[in-house]
């Protein structure tokens, strides 16, 4: 199972748009919705990806129950690899999100992801500050793990955007010379926009 950021990305993308497609063909009205339907909507999106992917059981809630966090995939393949991808969705306040992203890094696998919303430049700035405070803090990193952290943004430009980080023996050593990197970012045209938060 050969896995990568962009590509958790580009299929959540993708899965998210079919899942906002099927809220409003059930008359579910989440222009007016914050939260709860938002993170199902996200857990779903997760759910339905690791189900296609061969080698791969998903916990979360409302299918085989959740486990630790809001979305986990766990190896079928091989007992000792474990946990693969692990996602927290949170559409609160700073200490709501950051909560979340404590919870991601203490569970121990290859992928970690963060899904949130920011609600203007400067509250996206804020939220990447309290994650890479997080990160910096944090002492139990373990070699390989990657994290993405996915901001589903309602201010203008409508996107989503990405940024990652890769736990290295570099950044062990040094964990103050940690910095996200941009992996990918999708801009929503103004058809579906309003479908965004």
């Amino acid at each position: 199972m050969d896995l990568n950021a962009e590509q958790i990305f580009r299929d959540f993308v993708i899965e998210l748009q079919k899942q906002i497609n099927i809220q409003k063909t059930a008359g579910i009205d989440i222009d007016n919705c914050r939260d709860i339907p938002w993170t199902e909507i996200v857990k779903e999106a997760f759910s339905e990806i690791g189900r296609i992917i061969e080698g791969i059981k998903v916990y979360a809630t409302g299918h085989d129950g959740e486990y630790l966090l809001d979305v986990l995939w766990d190896s079928t393949e091989n007992e000792k690899h474990g946990p693969i991808l692990g996602v927290e969705s949170e559409w609160g306040n700073i200490k709501d999100v950051e909560e979340d992203f404590y919870k991601l890094m203490y569970v121990k696998c290859r992928f970690k992801v963060l899904v949130y919303s920011s609600t203007s430049e400067v509250n996206r700035l804020e939220l990447q500050r309290m994650i890479k405070d997080g990160l910096i803090n944090f002492d139990q990193h373990l070699i390989g793990e990657q994290y993405l952290f996915v901001d589903m943004n309602n201010f203008e430009p409508w996107r989503i955007t990405t940024v990652g980080f890769i736990v290295t023996q570099a950044t062990l050593k040094n964990r103050k010379a940690i910095e996200l990197s941009n992996i990918c970012s999708v801009e929503w045209d103004d058809k579906i926009k309003n479908y965004i938060l």
